[in-house]
């Protein structure tokens, strides 16, 4: 099996659990009590997957990633703060765009990166430190938006960071301490396990997640047609204005910094504050899900379909084609390093 068909059947697993979340309301309810377990999951997985990489390589950046992560992380959440005060938005469609913007990138921008030609390692950098430093944002930018927040409400908010972030960083770094010791092909068939594991909890979170979409779609269908149409444009408008911001970088930089802001992890900022959202989020949390988990699937069709239809010339005698580069984070870029 090449490759590119493995990279597409994973991707359509991915997505068949929002299509069956859908289509099949009472096996995504039964995943409903699943849904915060599979997304702890899905968190420590994907750390883990990263845990073995140079931590100083990792962790550093240089101006250009410092900017991006400053842009992702206070410029985009302020703009949407102040778009929702401007347009006189309501509470609901405030918290939508709060939870979005404020969240770090996705946990799967490095594959996606990988997959477009994009920095792969810039991917990684800015998805670790801007899942690190999601809190800071979203409760500095909640503060704002509700003009203030109870101490209890500090305290719960406190409890899911440490359940949600805290505990997943630490379990990575006991694994790098273990992981370290290993030669390197036990521990790839070990952080294979882990894909695996990471992309099972997927599986079941896209389940979970849909819970009651099936009966607000046939209630009021326009409803979460705006819910869709919301997250959407958001990915597209930070897309756009990101990459034309970053511009002058070069387009591969620019084209990896939109892609970073227009694809982000609304679920775990909706764990660390779901104690205090109403429904009308968490169904615009399984609205928003439907283009993350579809844009690996449309990428990866593509690059499938360009393998199936492209002509290879015959190299003449004495000639070798080039290799390929190596997939994953070796095989990227290398700015803001």
């Amino acid at each position: 099996m090449s490759l590119e068909l493995r990279r597409f059947l994973v991707a359509a697993l991915m997505l068949s659990g929002i299509v069956l979340g859908v289509l099949l309301p009472r096996l995504s309810a039964a995943f409903e009590p699943l849904l915060l377990p599979a997304l702890f999951l899905i968190v420590t997985f994907s750390l883990c997957l990263v845990a073995t990489q140079p931590l100083g390589r990792l962790l550093r950046l240089r101006r250009t990633g410092a900017r991006l992560l400053i842009w992702q992380l206070v410029v985009l959440p302020a703009a949407a703060w102040l778009v929702g005060l401007a347009l006189g938005l309501s509470a609901t469609l405030q918290m939508m765009l709060l939870l979005t913007a404020s969240a770090g990138s996705l946990f799967a921008s490095p594959a996606i990166a990988n997959l477009l030609g994009l920095e792969t390692w810039l991917s990684a950098k800015i998805m670790v430190l801007s899942t690190l430093l999601m809190p800071v944002s979203l409760i500095v930018f909640w503060t704002l938006s509700h003009g203030g927040v109870e101490l209890l409400w500090l305290e719960r908010y406190a409890g899911r960071v440490l359940i949600f972030l805290v505990l997943p960083i630490l379990i990575a770094g006991a694994y790098r301490r273990y992981a370290l010791q290993l030669d390197s092909g036990l521990r790839q068939r070990v952080e294979a396990k882990f894909g695996l594991a990471a992309l099972l909890s997927l599986l079941a979170f896209g389940l979970g997640i849909m819970s009651g979409v099936a009966e607000a779609l046939e209630a009021d269908p326009a409803k979460l047609l705006s819910y869709l149409a919301v997250a959407i444009g958001f990915g597209l408008s930070a897309l756009l204005v990101t990459s034309l911001a970053a511009w002058r970088e070069g387009a591969q930089v620019a084209l990896t910094f939109g892609m970073l802001n227009a694809y982000r992890n609304v679920g775990l900022s909706y764990a660390v504050v779901g104690f205090v959202a109403e429904q009308e989020i968490a169904l615009y949390l399984a609205m928003s899900q439907l283009p993350v988990f579809a844009t690996p699937l449309v990428i990866s069709s593509a690059r499938l379909l360009a393998q199936v239809f492209r002509s290879r010339p015959v190299a003449p005698l004495g000639y070798a084609p080039a290799a390929e580069p190596a997939s994953g984070l070796a095989g990227g870029k290398h700015a803001g390093d």
